[in-house]
């Protein structure tokens, strides 16, 4: 599942713990959950939140094509 966070700006005290219980039960069930284009300012309300714990950094890509290759199995090319 790639999630798109660009336009995500904000995210609460009851979106954070949503978020973390979905993230387990979806890892439970073998899905992993793709985060792209994630701003500073949400990457720093993750961290306050102490998601950085549970949401696995390496799933987290600078764009989409990026993550889609990953989960491909490809790696990107420059230029690509």
């Amino acid at each position: 599942m790639i999630l798109q966070c660009e336009a995500i700006t904000d995210i609460d005290v009851s979106a954070a713990e949503m978020l973390e219980r979905l993230d387990v039960e979806l890892n439970n069930e073998g899905v992993h959950v793709a985060f792209v284009e994630l701003r500073t300012r949400l990457r720093q309300l993750l961290d306050r939140y102490g998601l950085l714990g549970t949401l696995d950094r390496e799933h987290f890509y600078e764009s989409i094509d990026e993550a889609l290759a990953a989960i491909d199995g490809d790696t990107p090319t420059a230029g690509e």
